[in-house]
């Protein structure tokens, strides 16, 4: 999907969910569109999965239809991310298809050779967690003249509840759009 595309459809659910500024909260927008969000140990190097089931899911004896599960371990950062990435599966790939969709189940064995579903995934929970709009009010609106001169994606890092390295992309990313 075009990043244009990503950004109107994290437009739509910002507004659904009545999301103005930052940091986005990320686990209220997963419950507001009926996710359960729990934490699960984990391997060291997985993240998190996505399960979606037209008929639910028995989890501490309650049915659930969608389930995002993240590493306990991660640090609260990466959860944020992993969240949003999980988001960015369900969102690109079967909010549409809901009605004609049993059981997805999205975990790394079952796309590890689906590069361009990862990507977009990443770039959709970018954008979810470091919407555009966002990012240009926050940037427009710096105060501290010491910050210009010094590490916005620190700022964005700080300002967005995101890890360093997404908040230094992403401001690669508007660097270069704004060009």
């Amino acid at each position: 999907m075009e990043n244009r595309k990503i950004e109107e459809l994290v437009r739509e659910i910002l507004k659904a969910c009545n999301v103005v500024k930052a940091p986005v909260p990320i686990v209220e927008i997963a419950e507001n569109y009926g996710f359960l969000v729990i934490e699960k140990v984990m391997e060291d190097d997985e993240s998190g999965f996505l399960i979606y089931s037209k008929n639910g899911l028995l989890y501490n004896e309650k049915k659930y239809n969608k389930i995002i599960a993240i590493n306990t371990s991660e640090n609260p950062l990466r959860k944020r991310f992993t969240i949003a990435h999980e988001l960015g599966h369900y969102f690109l790939e079967i909010h549409e298809k809901e009605d004609t969709i049993p059981y997805y189940y999205v975990h790394r064995e079952q796309i590890i050779d689906d590069y361009k579903k990862e990507r977009e995934a990443d770039k959709f929970a970018s954008e979810l967690l470091m919407p555009i709009d966002f990012l240009k009010y926050e940037l427009r609106n710096i105060k501290n003249v010491d910050l210009l001169f010094s590490d916005i994606p620190r700022f964005i890092s700080n300002k967005f509840q995101v890890s360093y390295s997404a908040a230094k992309i992403k401001f690669d990313e508007y660097s270069r759009r704004q060009r």
